[in-house]
């Protein structure tokens, strides 16, 4: 038997190769694709347009310490210390400085009564904050913004 002539059922469709479509442009195409070619006694040179650059707000440095109120709510404490002696003597070294030092108690339980040095108070954190800045530019002495 030679299988290779037989015909598929009819109907069916299986097995028959796929039907060649022409396809047809909707419009009429030349023989060879159309570009210009450019003049090369013409130099064209493109004006690239830098994006606007805007700097960034240069803030300045705080130069003057802020203003101290007295109900302020927070301050920068520079020591503490487990006798008032030696706190008491770190005050009086900055408020000879020119600093608004005071001592705040501060009772840690089993550890007993320490005594804070704080700079301030200030109003809010971002005053403490610039205090503290300053401290640390002016008197190399690093504190940390608190809670008064």
């Amino acid at each position: 038997d030679d299988l290779s002539k037989e015909t598929a059922p009819l109907g069916s469709g299986i097995n028959l190769p796929p039907a060649a479509e022409v396809v047809v442009p909707p419009i009429d195409l030349p023989e060879q694709p159309i570009v210009k070619q450019a003049d090369p006694s013409v130099t064209v040179v493109a004006k690239v347009e830098q994006p606007e650059t805007v700097a960034p707000p240069v803030e300045k440095e705080p130069t003057q310490m802020p203003q101290t109120i007295a109900g302020g709510s927070h301050a920068v404490q520079i020591g503490s210390f487990g006798a008032a002696g030696d706190a008491i003597t770190l005050k009086k070294k900055m408020l000879k400085k020119g600093y608004p030092a005071f001592v705040a108690e501060a009772d840690l339980g089993k550890k007993g009564l320490w005594y804070r040095v704080k700079i301030g108070p200030y109003a809010d954190s971002a005053a403490a904050k610039v205090a503290q800045q300053l401290l640390e530019k002016n008197a190399q002495i690093k504190g940390f913004v608190s809670r008064k």
